[in-house]
């Protein structure tokens, strides 16, 4: 990875002198652009793993925003669920001719916007629960 314009970041594998300074194994150190590629044919020298999160990190960020997106769904189904439930079966504007919950009166209760699709799910799993 470039540091600069002029220098690439490396570790030394052996005890290569650099800028008049030898550098110890192990070391990460930023060295001239000029010499990388001699360091590099004689083993001297590695490129730097580029600075940030390991491939590691980056999935489990991505399992952890995918469970919070899943525990978002959750909640947000069991909200439309609770609205259906608060719907009188008396009023007819608050059903579809198929007998369907109309999303407008659920979004009222719940105080958010909700697709037709989300409502066909909150009412599958009022379903199951009535069998």
């Amino acid at each position: 990875m470039s540091v600069t314009e002029n220098t690439v970041r490396c570790t030394a594998v052996t005890h290569p002198k650099v800028s008049g300074k030898y550098r110890a194994p192990g070391s990460t150190f930023d060295c001239p652009a000029h010499l990388v590629g001699e360091l590099l044919e004689l083993g001297a020298v590695v490129l730097a793993p580029a600075e940030g999160p390991s491939s590691a990190e980056i999935e489990a960020s991505a399992k952890a925003a995918s469970k919070k997106t899943d525990d978002q769904s959750a909640a947000r189904l069991s909200a439309i669920v609770e609205a259906i439930q608060k719907l009188s079966p008396d009023n007819p504007a608050n059903w579809t001719a198929d007998k369907k919950p109309q999303v407008k009166a659920i979004e009222a209760i719940a105080k958010f916007n909700i697709s037709a699709e989300e409502r066909d799910q909150a009412v599958e799993i009022l379903n199951k629960q009535a069998e």
